[in-house]
């Protein structure tokens, strides 16, 4: 007999807005995790929001625990899978899903593989366009949704395989995450003196997909942005045109501010580099580094100057013009240390360093789930691949 999430699962429901919506949110408190922070695979916690204990309190019906499978039910991002493993609980948007696994039917890394490879991850994107007009899955839709024909033993087999090199990539984004907040510290003294048009110039090269390296390109885009590496794709799967990256800068993205989207890009000659056209492309000023810029860029208080200069009439279609972005106060990084200035250089790079080596992990892992899935190789074999890679 054909088993169904629902048979494996002790809960599956979505989640809902806090009362006061976006007003409520805070710095620190109770997470509280939207469809924005649900990659494949991955918590995000780039712009999470905080609830305090009072809101947080109101949700406690949609609290999130570790081990919960979480899947995005509307919008573009539907269908997107990952777990939740940190120690804290946390609250979920309405448009996030929560599955809690029965332990002793299956195991959570496994579901979230298992709604992640393909045909599955095809099946819940079908499932999600029929008869709608935005993309959304129902709790019926996943609760009947057919779950796989691995016994709990080999699940976990294949879950530890797998899990090893997710395991490595959580590592490499808390270095990540770290490197991120000593480079905000070391630029937090300096004062808000200049505006960010006085330290950078705006890169604008265009081309169109037949003007790129046949060979392939390095795709800078808002997804690549969220997970944190790019990807090298081919001309002819490029739709539009994109902006040329000449010379190492810093992206930010004009689209829907309320994302923090910051990206030190360094481009290597051996392969073209572009970015989607929802970047602007900011080149630091000849005496100062992408390092510096990054970090001032990376400060809060930049993302939230970036807000009073928004357009547009919907939360998912808000940007800021590039002139205006240019008027927003920043850090004077023109004052920062020589010190400062090399470490600032040295944390960018450690963390494009392990973001890059996220890519080659996920590259593998992505290579080796549906060949486990399928039964086309062993966990032995798999476990090979992995320890030369971990």
């Amino acid at each position: 007999m054909t088993r169904r999430v629902k048979d494996v699962t002790q809960k599956v429901g979505s989640g809902a807005t806090p009362r006061g919506g976006a007003a409520v949110y805070k710095q620190s408190g109770v997470p509280f995790v939207r469809s924005q922070n649900v990659l494949d695979l991955s918590i995000s916690r780039n712009g999470i929001a905080f609830l305090d204990e009072e809101a947080s309190n109101a949700l406690r019906n949609v609290t999130v625990k570790s081990g919960d499978v979480l899947v995005n039910i509307t919008g573009d991002s539907v269908a997107r899978v990952a777990i939740w493993e940190a120690d804290e609980e946390a609250r979920v948007s309405q448009h996030v899903a929560i599955l809690r696994p029965n332990p002793l039917q299956v195991n959570s890394r496994y579901l979230q593989y298992w709604l992640f490879v393909e045909p599955q991850k095809s099946s819940l994107l079908t499932l999600a366009s029929a008869g709608a007009s935005r993309p959304a899955l129902t709790k019926t839709m996943l609760e009947n949704f057919p779950f796989g024909p691995h016994s709990l033993v080999e699940q976990k087999a294949i879950a530890e395989v797998l899990g090893a090199l997710d395991d490595k990539i959580a590592a490499n984004r808390r270095v990540v995450e770290a490197a991120q907040g000593l480079a905000v510290s070391r630029v937090g003294a300096l004062q808000e003196s200049c505006s960010l048009g006085e330290l950078v110039s705006v890169a604008r090269t265009t081309l169109r997909p037949e003007q790129m390296d046949s060979a392939g390109v390095r795709l800078f885009s808002l997804p690549a942005c969220d997970v944190g590496y790019a990807d090298t794709v081919l001309p002819d799967e490029i739709k539009s045109n994109k902006q040329l990256i000449e010379s190492p800068l810093v992206l930010v993205s004009k689209l829907n501010p309320r994302i923090p989207r910051i990206w030190a890009v360094d481009p290597v000659p051996e392969v073209m580099s572009v970015s989607s056209t929802e970047f602007v492309q900011l080149v630091p000023r000849s005496d100062l580094g992408v390092g510096a810029l990054w970090a001032a860029l990376l400060a809060p208080s930049f993302s939230t100057a970036l807000l009073e200069y928004v357009a547009g009439t919907t939360g998912s279609h808000q940007r800021v013009r590039p002139s205006d972005m240019g008027q927003v106060k920043v850090r004077d990084i023109r004052t920062l240390s020589e010190v400062n200035g090399t470490l600032l250089t040295q944390l960018c790079r450690l963390h494009n360093e392990r973001m890059e080596e996220n890519r080659t992990l996920a590259a593998t892992r992505d290579e080796l789930l549906p060949l486990l899935m399928s039964g086309k190789i062993t966990v032995k074999d798999a476990e090979r691949r992995v320890e030369k890679e971990v």
